[in-house]
C-alpha cells in the first residue's frame, strides 16, 4: 500500500469489490491521533499498490470504542433504513452508522453527515458503504483498530 504520511499505519485491509479495498488506518498528524476507514484504489502503473481516495471517514481516536459498539448494534439490526449510531464530529457534523438499501442491495454505511443552514442533516461523500455480507470484515477492522490504538497507549 502506498503511504503518503510517515505516521500512518494501515492496520487492516479487506476487499470491497474487484477494484477497491477498505482500509482501517491509524494516524498521527500535528499531534492529533485519528483513525480512518477509507476506500483505497489501485495505482495504475504499480501492480499491488493502492492509494487512498477521499471516500472514507476520519475520527479522533477517542471514539473508536463508539464505532466498535456501533458495529455490535449492526449485527443485531434487522431492518433496512436504520441508523444504529451517531458519533459527533463537531458542532455541525456527525458520523452515522447504519443500514440502507441501494439499488436493491442491502448496504452498511459509515458516513459523515453535516447540518445545513436550515437545520437539515445531509450525507456527504465522506464515507464508506459495503454490502451486508462484508459486515464481519468491517467489525474485525474496527476491533483491530481499537486493539492497535490500545497497544500504542492511545486508548486505555
Amino acid at each position: 500500500m502506498a503511504n503518503n504520511q510517515d505516521n500512518t499505519d494501515i492496520i487492516r485491509v479487506f476487499k470491497k469489490n474487484s477494484s477497491q479495498v477498505v482500509c482501517g488506518v491509524l494516524s498521527e498528524y500535528k499531534g492529533r491521533r485519528e483513525f480512518h476507514i477509507r476506500i483505497y484504489v489501485p495505482v495504475a502503473d504499480e501492480p499491488g499498490e493502492f492509494v487512498p481516495t477521499r471516500k472514507g471517514v476520519t475520527l479522533p481516536i477517542e471514539v473508536v470504542p463508539d464505532l466498535v459498539a456501533a458495529m455490535a448494534k449492526l449485527k443485531q439490526a434487522i431492518s433496512l433504513n436504520q441508523v444504529v449510531a451517531q458519533i459527533p464530529k463537531g458542532k455541525r457534523a456527525e458520523v452515522r452508522v447504519g443500514l440502507q438499501e441501494f439499488k436493491g442491495t442491502p448496504m452498511i454505511y459509515v458516513r459523515t453527515f453535516t447540518c445545513d443552514k436550515e437545520g437539515e442533516w445531509r450525507p456527504t461523500q465522506k464515507g464508506v458503504s459495503v454490502k451486508v455480507e462484508l459486515l464481519s470484515e468491517l467489525v474485525d477492522t474496527t476491533t483491530e483498530l481499537e486493539a492497535a490504538a490500545k497497544d500504542r497507549g492511545w486508548l486505555s
